[in-house]
C-alpha cells in the first residue's frame, strides 16, 4: 500500500469515526430523560383516619415508564426511604395510584412522602416538592355542660372538647334539631341562645377532628314548660284567675244615674185615645188626672 493510499484510508476511517460519534450523540440526545411527577392526593398537609390509603399521581415522560414507588418517612418518622412500589402498570401521562394497606401505613403522627417514577433506562425522578400527611385515628372526647336549670326554655348550650387535632362541634336537640356552635380552644359554645320548643327535650354535643373522627357526648334532658316556642328563659305564665272581694261592684255609667220613665194611657172624654211616655213627676200628675176623670164619669167628684 502506498503512502497516499494509507493516508486516504486513515482519513476515511477518521470520517467514519466522526460520523459514528455524531450518530451516537443524536441517539443519546433523543433518549435524554425528562420525567415529571405531579402529585394529586392526598393533598399537602392532609389529615387521614384511614387504614387503607390511595396515593395518586400523574407521571409524564418521553420514555416508557417501568415503575413507581412511594418514598416516605414512615419507618422511623425521619428517614426518607422507599415504602411501597406499584403492583399495576404505570401509564404515562395518566392518573395512577399506589394503594397502601393497613399493614404498611404507619402509626399516628405526621409524615413526609413523595412518589418516584422510573423509566426503562433506569432513570428516575420525583415530584419537585414533598408532601406531608398526618394519620389520626383517635376520636375527640366531648362533654356537654348541663344548664343551670332543667326546666327552662331559653339557654346557651356549652361543652368541652379534648383532642390534639380538634376541628368543629355542634349540638343536637331532639325537638329543635342541630344547633350550630363555635369551637374556641377546648370550649364549644352555641352560636345563639336556644329558644326551645315546649316539651321534654334531650340534647347532646358532637365533636369532629381534622381527620374526620367524631364523638358524641352523653345525653342530658330538660323541659320547656312554655306554650309554643320558649325563649324568655322561663315557662310562659298562665293567665291569672279572676277573683272577687265578697261584693260585686255595680257597673259604672258614663252619663250619671238615669231616671225611670213610664208609659201611660191618654184619655179624651173618658175614652183612651193613645199613650204617652212621661217621667216620674209628669206620671204622678197624669195619674191624678186619670183618677179625676174616672170620678167625674161616675158623678163622684
Amino acid at each position: 500500500m502506498t503512502v497516499k493510499n494509507s493516508r486516504l484510508s486513515i482519513m476515511t476511517l477518521a470520517f467514519a469515526l466522526m460520523a459514528m460519534l455524531l450518530m451516537t450523540g443524536d441517539a443519546f440526545a433523543a433518549n435524554t430523560i425528562n420525567i415529571t411527577v405531579a402529585l394529586t392526593a392526598p393533598a399537602d398537609a392532609a389529615y387521614s383516619s384511614s387504614t387503607n390509603l390511595n396515593f395518586t399521581f400523574t407521571p409524564t415522560s418521553n420514555n416508557s415508564i417501568v415503575n413507581a414507588s412511594i418514598w416516605a418517612t414512615w419507618e422511623d418518622g425521619t428517614t426518607f426511604a422507599v415504602n411501597q412500589t406499584n403492583v399495576t402498570e404505570v401509564i404515562n401521562a395518566t392518573l395512577n395510584g399506589i394503594n397502601v394497606s393497613e399493614t404498611i401505613l404507619p402509626a399516628e403522627g405526621a409524615y413526609t412522602w413523595n412518589v418516584e417514577v422510573c423509566d426503562y433506562l433506569h432513570e428516575c425522578s420525583q415530584a419537585t416538592a414533598n408532601r406531608t400527611v398526618t394519620f389520626d385515628r383517635t376520636a375527640p372526647v366531648v362533654t356537654i355542660n348541663s344548664p343551670s336549670s332543667l326546666t327552662l326554655c331559653s339557654w346557651t348550650p356549652t361543652g368541652t372538647v379534648t383532642d390534639t387535632n380538634k376541628y368543629s362541634c355542634s349540638f343536637t336537640d331532639s325537638l329543635d334539631g342541630v344547633i350550630a356552635a363555635t369551637l374556641s380552644g377546648t370550649t364549644c359554645t352555641a352560636n345563639a341562645a336556644l329558644a326551645a320548643t315546649a316539651g321534654a327535650h334531650t340534647i347532646n354535643a358532637t365533636a369532629t377532628d381534622l381527620a374526620g373522627n367524631t364523638d358524641n357526648s352523653t345525653i342530658i334532658t330538660y323541659t320547656c314548660a312554655g306554650e309554643g316556642s320558649g325563649g324568655s328563659g322561663t315557662a310562659n305564665p298562665a293567665p291569672l284567675p279572676q277573683t272577687t272581694t265578697g261584693t260585686q261592684t255595680q257597673p259604672q255609667t258614663t252619663t250619671g244615674v238615669s231616671s225611670p220613665s213610664y208609659s201611660l194611657p191618654s184619655f179624651d172624654n173618658g175614652n183612651i185615645v193613645g199613650r204617652i211616655t212621661a217621667g216620674l213627676d209628669m206620671a204622678k200628675a197624669r195619674v191624678s188626672q186619670i183618677i179625676n176623670s174616672i170620678l167625674n164619669m161616675f158623678g163622684m167628684h
